[in-house]
């Protein structure tokens, strides 16, 4: 796990500055070397191979031709394609992964990353070529640099280092409407021109005079398995030696984030019969809410239990410099605070993330499938009207009023308009999701597995959930691991049938049938907290200020007209959860405008 850079001309000292913008993600060894027409930079964060001797950039000669790598991740099953490659004649000088991907690309050529389980970023060079992948599913990020008109080529984990390189810093306007939407930036697109990041699941080609962009990692076509026995089995089977494969190849200890949640409770039980010392670690809030530990410590003996420090101004900085692009996810501040505590006993930890998209966990699904059973009944229009006129009143029913207006939509104009009323949905927005959803509907004729697979592939995942999780722990120095993404596992969930998944009254139906027996009773009934702090506390009076922050964006032309009138008449009016969502999204804007344009 590392910080890599690299740009496609002679220039020591740039590349030098690029790894001290990112000196975080790998605090063990710091590295440059300079080829022709290369610079590659490497951070090193070491997990495998403790050595000097796997320090990056990686060189190999075969043939007397000389192949380097710089590479952020990790391969699980490294191993297995090691021994393959020397049974070809391939020696080996270190004991890394990262040896492992650069032999097999000289012997695979790109078809190596179709052999890869694990997460990564990487660029290998070869003579004149850059190749680059990011994993199938995004955990790890990659962001490149290119100028058609010097063809000038440079990447980097984060988006900041290539700031140095940008002589012409023009922000994106349609990426700027794409994050009032979302909450984040979703790839190719970055806050600024000629950056860029690169899809997960695909890779790049740089050859010196243009790029290259193929896809390597598509979802399979659900084929659902009947046998509910045999399926549980497999599924079971599966994620044990997901989670052991993740345990297991590490030289340094691994611990486990822990929530109240049935996804990392399950992992923590599997855990416990791997390496029975393992250490948890679990953030406690001071409101009953949004606290977990206290379902935690019923269970748990050696959890580590980490207050959560309500300072939001000065987790708000230390976020702003981590989160070197606008991105509002809140439930970072706790897990910063998370990631700076586990590494002082851990180097590793393995998290639950992707339960929810594997297994059908979201409260939206739910909301879709409410949605679906409202259009059969005759007179849901007047019920639409009758709910609309009460809505003034009570503002609660905003939500339910969206669910029965959307009910005769099909997924797709479904996902174009959800919460229309109180999210500002631009028209970048709604041609994103067409594209997109266009991309996965061969995956299944059922729209709620069509819902799950767009969220894998682009909403919920690579440039949302996991670039929280990979800024928050690589800014202390910290890798996490998550056994629910492994693409076997992802996979094999495409034989879930939909409705063992999610029903309007359960979520995560066939997962729960496999943990019951396993799990502690009071955590199969709790109901799904989430992992975010309560946002009323921080913007308790902070409307005025709001309200400056937003004139100022609107005088330099940083946000558009219709943002301006969507705060002004339906965001600032309004009090409810999503108005503080969308208060936080300008608060970050802002933020990040001050701090990264007089910095960069």
């Amino acid at each position: 796990m590392c910080g890599i850079n690299g740009i496609s001309w002679e220039d020591k000292q740039l590349v030098e500055e690029m790894n001290k913008r990112i000196a975080f993600r790998g605090p063990d060894n710091s590295s440059v070397i300079q080829l022709k027409s290369a610079t590659l930079g490497h951070l090193r964060l070491s997990i495998i191979d403790l050595d000097a001797r796997s320090n990056q950039p990686l060189k190999y000669i075969h043939n007397g031709k000389e192949y380097w790598i710089v590479y952020n991740g990790e391969i699980y099953n490294y191993k297995e394609i090691r021994k393959e490659l020397e049974d070809k004649g391939y020696l080996f000088k270190t004991e890394s992964d990262t040896e492992v991907v650069l032999v097999g690309y000289i012997e695979y050529g790109e078809k190596i990353v179709e052999k890869l389980n694990g997460m990564w970023a990487f660029c290998i060079y070869d003579e004149g070529k850059f190749f680059c992948s990011r994993d199938r599913v995004g955990k790890k990020p990659l962001y490149y640099f290119y100028d058609e008109n010097t063809k000038r080529f440079a990447f980097s984990s984060q988006i900041s280092p290539l700031y140095l390189i940008q002589s012409n810093k023009k922000i994106n306007k349609k990426s700027v409407n794409l994050y009032f939407s979302l909450g984040f930036i979703p790839s190719p697109y970055t806050i600024m021109d000629n950056i860029y990041k690169l899809k997960p699941g695909h890779n790049l080609i740089f050859d010196g005079n243009k790029i290259t962009i193929t896809q390597y990692y598509f979802l399979p076509i659900s084929k659902y398995e009947q046998n509910t026995k045999q399926l549980k089995r497999k599924i079971k089977e599966l994620i044990k030696d997901s989670l052991k494969i993740r345990i297991q190849n590490s030289d340094v200890p691994v611990g486990l984030f822990l929530s109240s949640g049935l996804d990392s409770s399950f992992l923590y039980a599997l855990a416990k019969e791997i390496d029975p010392k393992m250490q948890t670690f679990t953030i406690r809030f001071h409101d009953k809410e949004h606290d977990e530990s206290r379902e935690v410590i019923k269970w748990v003996d050696n959890a580590n239990i980490i207050d959560f420090r309500e300072n939001y101004n000065e987790l708000m900085e230390i976020f702003i410099k981590t989160f070197d692009e606008p991105f509002a996810d809140i439930s970072a501040f706790p897990l910063l605070i998370l990631s700076k505590e586990a590494r002082k006993q851990v180097k590793v930890v393995i998290s639950g993330d992707g339960g929810d998209e594997v297994f059908g966990g979201y409260e939206i699904y739910r909301a879709f499938l409410i949605s679906k059973l409202f259009s059969k009944i005759p007179i849901v229009d007047v019920l639409a009207s009758k709910i609309q006129k009460l809505t003034q009143e009570y503002s609660f029913l905003w939500k339910v009023m969206e669910i029965i207006r959307l009910s005769k939509k099909p997924l797709d104009e479904w996902l174009c308009s959800f919460l229309e009323e109180i999210k500002y949905l631009s028209e970048e927005y709604k041609e994103w999701v067409k594209l997109n959803y266009d991309s996965i509907k061969y995956t299944s004729e059922n729209e709620l597995e069509r819902f799950i697979n767009f969220d894998i592939m682009f909403r919920t995942l690579g440039d949302n959930y996991l670039t929280k999780v990979d800024r928050s722990s690589m800014f202390h120095g910290l890798e996490v691991r998550c056994p629910y993404l492994d693409y076997r596992l992802i996979n094999l969930s495409k034989t879930i049938p939909p409705h063992k998944k999610m029903s309007i009254l359960k979520n995560k139906i066939l997962f729960r049938e496999i943990v019951k027996d396993v799990l502690p009773k009071h955590l199969m009934k709790l109901n799904k907290r989430g992992f975010k702090p309560p946002l009323k506390e921080f913007f308790k009076d902070k409307d005025k200020e709001l309200k400056e922050m937003l004139k100022e964006l609107k005088e330099i032309n940083l946000i558009s007209e219709g943002i301006y009138k969507f705060y002004i008449t339906k965001v600032f009016p309004q009090n409810h959860e999503i108005s503080l969502i969308n208060r936080m999204r300008l608060y970050i804007l802002y933020k990040w405008y001050k701090y990264w344009m007089s910095n960069v």
